[in-house]
């Protein structure tokens, strides 16, 4: 199993970091069954506190119609999370009932360890424009993640990990909570 404080080189520079960061990534998506888009990583570093993001590849060819049997769309690794281990964790979508309709559905972002056992849920709703791979979007399009530290009205602060695609589903965040808000900093 991949260690991700011990893969890094102390005395490397930001850029080093920046690719021994995906190389972990890489590795341990490797190790749960995907592959990810390295050009898409986000970060957030704190004192006590990481959170590294990233889009499965391919995503952008997934229409919005194979939400109902569930989508892996993304790869992340938490340290200092409230109520989930530290680790690397596949992120699956899936919408409620037998098929997907255009505008709001009902779904779920499930967390997923490594020995592949959901640790956490969080309901939400998909917001579907198309129900196949829009034509309209750009060319080369890669999906895009976002890290964040943001204030929870339920918990002190979280995680907020964002998924941005073009195709036809738009924007998924997941709020994963973490013990306190203080000194973070962000990094992409």
């Amino acid at each position: 199993m991949i260690e991700f404080n011990s893969e890094f080189d102390s005395g490397a520079t930001s850029n080093d970091s920046t690719e021994s960061i995906a190389r972990v990534m890489e590795k341990a998506a490797a190790e749960a069954g995907v592959s990810i888009e390295k050009t898409s990583l986000s970060t957030v570093f704190g004192s006590s506190a990481i959170g590294v993001a990233s889009t499965i590849k391919g995503l952008e060819r997934i229409p919005a119609k194979d939400l109902s049997a569930g989508v892996d769309f993304g790869f992340i690794y938490l340290q200092g999370a409230r109520d989930v281990r530290d680790g690397f964790y596949k992120l699956r979508l899936t919408t409620e009932g037998e098929f997907v309709t255009l505008g709001s559905n009902c779904g779920r972002v499930d967390v997923i360890n490594q020995q592949s056992s959901v640790v956490m849920r969080q309901d939400l709703q998909v917001n579907v424009t198309s129900l196949t791979i829009p034509e309209d979007r750009p060319p080369n399009f890669v999906p895009v993640a976002t890290t964040g530290i943001v204030p929870n009205f339920e918990d002190d602060c979280a995680f907020q990990k964002c998924f941005l695609s073009s195709n036809g589903y738009g924007i998924i965040c997941i709020a994963v909570p973490i013990a306190t808000c203080f000194a973070f900093s962000a990094g992409s």
